[in-house]
């Protein structure tokens, strides 16, 4: 996978939930990036599925870390 110039890359939180069928392939891109470029974090949501920042009160702890990654 070429990634490219990892000087323009921002900080970068990539989450999953653990139910997600998808959540395997995010945990790949996170160690990808997390090799080439120290600024990232990756957090499993335990129990939830994929498209979880839309459900309701399940999506209280991920929306609340979005908003204080920038500051972490």
């Amino acid at each position: 996978m070429d990634l490219g110039d990892f000087a323009v890359l921002p900080r970068t939180f990539v989450v999953a939930g653990s139910k997600d069928k998808l959540a395997r392939a995010s945990k790949i891109w996170a160690e990808l990036l997390q090799r080439r470029f120290s600024q990232v974090q990756y957090k499993v949501y335990a129990g939830a599925d994929q498209g979880f920042f839309s459900f309701g009160t399940e999506s209280v702890e991920p929306s609340d870390d979005v908003v204080r990654f920038p500051d972490s």
